[in-house]
């Protein structure tokens, strides 16, 4: 999961690359030229190509490990709550944002776009807000999900109101391919930054299901204990002979 996450931010830093070597040939237009320009729009959507497949996997990965980590919490806990919804969540959240970028790419409207980007933000945080009340359950806290999640949509924003967009091939007269090429670059160090988010709350959620698991076990063993000391031995059949 983390290591596809950190994937995700090298791609963006190759996709800066070869968009900042666009803007640097259109600067130069003494060697720039129409096969530089289609030559460098397929580099940049196989890059875009390796990042949806890299992007699908690490939200998989990601399902599969939320169901892992909610069903400890509910042996932990002792929780009736089921881990299926959790993951089911990285399953409906992807399919509902895709959805709402679809409407909103074929509108063509400011206003609507926008607020569509803001529905799409509010849709990303099911998943971690359930990851963070899975975490309340054996004692952890809610603000590592929500630092992940934070750093989840700031990529996500990014990505989609400044990079998303453009064609090297035939780029319009208001694209700015230095600014797009910087964005990637600041989108790659933000992806960066969700996998150190991702990382901490994993582990945070881990730890405090060890601690909530102990205890538990703490408890049972104390009271199987007292229980044995309470309750007293039946004799043994050979002492009532005597």
């Amino acid at each position: 999961m983390l290591t596809l996450t950190a994937s995700l931010a090298f791609l963006e830093v190759g996709s800066g690359a070869v968009v900042a070597e666009a803007w640097r040939g259109r600067r130069n237009r003494g060697t720039w030229n129409a096969v530089d320009a289609v030559r460098l729009d397929d580099l940049l959507n196989n890059l875009r190509s390796l990042t949806i497949s890299v992007a699908l996997g690490s939200v998989v990965l990601t399902m599969l490990w939320s169901f892992v980590a909610v069903t400890n919490v509910r042996i932990a806990a002792r929780s009736s709550r089921s881990a299926v919804f959790t993951a089911l969540a990285w399953l409906i959240a992807p399919a509902l944002l895709v959805g709402l970028a679809t409407f909103g790419g074929s509108t063509g409207i400011l206003h609507l776009a926008m607020f569509l980007l803001a529905g799409e933000a509010v849709v990303m945080y099911l998943p971690f807000g359930l990851l963070g009340g899975a975490a309340e359950q054996v004692g952890g806290k809610r603000s590592p999900f929500r630092r992940w999640y934070l750093a989840a949509v700031l990529a996500f924003v990014v990505h989609r109101v400044f990079t998303s967009a453009i064609d090297l091939a035939s780029p319009g007269p208001a694209d700015d391919l230095g600014r797009t090429a910087a964005m990637f670059f600041v989108n790659g160090m933000v992806v960066g930054m969700m996998v150190l988010m991702a990382a901490d709350a994993s582990r945070s959620l881990q730890a405090a299901t060890a601690d909530k698991a102990f205890h538990h076990n703490h408890i049972e063993d104390d009271a199987a204990l007292r229980f044995e000391l309470k309750v007293p031995r039946p004799a043994s059949a050979g002492q009532g002979s005597g």
